[in-house]
């Protein structure tokens, strides 16, 4: 059984990324737009944000959870993105997480991944199976993914009795129906450990983690189970396509060192003070965007996410940081 989730887990990362908001540098909000802004974003439609065309959903809840979990563990490397493109790695759509997500549900609609599988995959055949085989870049995200995947596989099988141990929804039904657990007992798995330091404060954005929560209470809905009652205290999963999507939208400035950064794809490294300033900062403005909204944090993500996707998005390059977390 996992241990009691923090009472406050939710409210610790909120408080922290306030406290990197209001003590920025590099990154302001432009809070005098927040309600035109969040009016607009309410008035999208809701995007179908797992859907089956991308994603592996089988109505079988041990495999499906199976596919969330070894997705959400590999789901970084928006960093590596330029270096792949030159080694001639092929993306769908020119994205990334497609590329990936449509790749592993190739993986489960052949030969679904159990813990124990996952637990034992070999670097060779994760770099094949993502065609991470491409040149020195490629090889590398290959061979970190190959590690997520089996960390994932084992910490499974490390926490469940040995009835149990090849099974992803033994692990995900025992989180007492609480996002709040999931998040922290994902958190505890080292590349899923997403934190970092700001002026001496430990920042949480656990990215990863958060999005798995998602994904799994999205994926259970769709077998018609209510997984997990606290979602809605979810914050966004803080990645590099949101806080562009914030800037383009005049909703956060970067300042003039910052803007030069992006703008030129220099390598803004992961827990600088740029980087966490960037993260923290989409973090703060979308939880004054969403109660703006009267929406979930979590629906406003995907639909940032999802937005990002559009031309005048895509004409503008994202910050640049090579990073296991997003």
């Amino acid at each position: 059984m996992t241990a009691p989730a923090p009472k406050d887990l939710f409210d610790d990362l909120r408080q922290g990324f306030a406290d990197v908001a209001a003590k920025s540098q590099h990154v302001h909000i432009n809070t005098d737009k927040i309600n035109a802004y969040a009016s607009l974003i309410a008035a999208q439609p809701a995007p179908d944000t797992l859907d089956d065309g991308n994603h592996f959903i089988s109505g079988n809840l041990d495999h499906d959870f199976g596919y969330i979990l070894t997705l959400d563990s590999i789901n970084f490397g928006s960093g590596y993105k330029p270096a792949l493109r030159e080694e001639g790695v092929d993306m769908i759509e020119g994205s990334f997480y497609f590329t990936i997500a449509r790749r592993l549900k190739s993986l489960f609609e052949t030969t679904p991944l159990t813990p124990r599988s996952a637990a034992q995959i070999e670097d060779r055949n994760v770099q094949a199976i993502f065609g991470l085989d491409k040149g020195p870049s490629s090889r590398e995200l290959g061979t970190l993914f190959a590690k997520a995947v089996r960390e994932i596989g084992q910490t499974i099988t490390d926490a469940s009795p040995s009835s149990k141990m090849d099974s992803f929804a033994y692990f995900v039904t025992n989180m007492d129906g609480s996002a709040a657990h999931c998040v922290q007992a994902l958190a505890a798995v080292p590349m899923f450990n997403d934190v970092s330091t700001y002026n001496g404060q430990q920042i949480g954005f656990f990215k990863r983690a958060q999005i798995a929560a998602a994904d799994l209470h999205l994926i259970a809905g769709k077998n018609g189970l209510d997984l997990f009652r606290d979602i809605d205290r979810l914050t966004i999963f803080a990645d590099n396509a949101v806080p562009h999507v914030l800037r383009t939208d005049g909703i956060v400035t970067y300042g003039k060192d910052l803007a030069a950064f992006v703008d030129t794809q220099q390598d803004i490294p992961f827990g600088s003070a740029m980087e966490v300033e960037i993260r923290a900062n989409a973090c703060h403005a979308a939880e004054l965007i969403a109660k703006a909204a009267n929406m979930r944090v979590m629906d406003l993500d995907h639909r940032l996410w999802h937005r990002s996707k559009e031309p005048q998005f895509k004409a503008s390059p994202t910050h640049k940081t090579r990073t296991i977390f997003y």
